[in-house]
């Protein structure tokens, strides 16, 4: 189970760079809805860490 907290972590601070550095070079720093929206999200995934531990399996219970 680590093993997939990890990798769903890893995902997740890799998509938020890969959506930052569109935003900022390709879009000239206008987020769309989504990119607002997604950013938010993955901030507030890294944010409260503590409490959900990156569990990939407690969207399912």
């Amino acid at each position: 189970m680590m093993v997939a907290k990890n990798r769903l972590k890893t995902a997740a601070a890799v998509t938020h760079e890969k959506l930052m550095g569109r935003v900022s070079a390709k879009q000239g720093c206008v987020p769309t809805f989504f990119d607002n929206f997604l950013s938010t999200l993955l901030n507030r995934l890294a944010a409260t860490e503590a409490i959900h531990g990156w569990d990939p399996q407690g969207i399912l219970r």
